[in-house]
């Protein structure tokens, strides 16, 4: 009996061709403003190009130091615990997301260019 069968390989082949093509068309466009919620409210945006500078966020756990600017956003420090938004590091894709929910904090890439297109607002955020 045979572990594989003659079109396996090809198969194989086939779905990282596949996997590869997706990612690279579909990978989103770069955004030029970011969006900034705490809880279901936005409370600011900022636009992502020109230089860099450094903002504080008052959220209801303490202040979240994010920095924007050169075409990205940062989480630079926060006072949660476990600090998964400072360790997806800096995001500049349209659809790219930095939540921290220990904070309720909600930072959003979007491009303003397409502010008409329904798929690029939220549908719900839940907790």
């Amino acid at each position: 009996m045979t572990l594989y069968r003659p079109f396996d390989f090809l198969l194989l082949l086939l779905v990282f061709i596949a996997t590869g093509l997706a990612f690279y068309y579909f990978k989103g466009d770069v955004g030029n403003s970011a969006e900034i919620h705490l809880g279901s409210k936005r409370v600011a945006r900022f636009n992502l190009q020109g230089e860099e500078s450094i903002k504080h966020i008052d959220t209801r756990i303490g202040r979240v130091r994010i920095r924007v600017g050169s075409g990205s956003i940062q989480v630079l420090s926060s006072p949660c615990n476990h600090k998964i938004c400072i360790l997806q590091g800096a995001v500049h894709n349209t659809h790219e997301h930095v939540i921290c929910l220990p904070a309720q904090m909600y930072i959003s890439v979007v491009n303003t260019a397409n502010a008409d297109n329904p798929f690029d607002t939220i549908d719900a955020i839940s907790y």
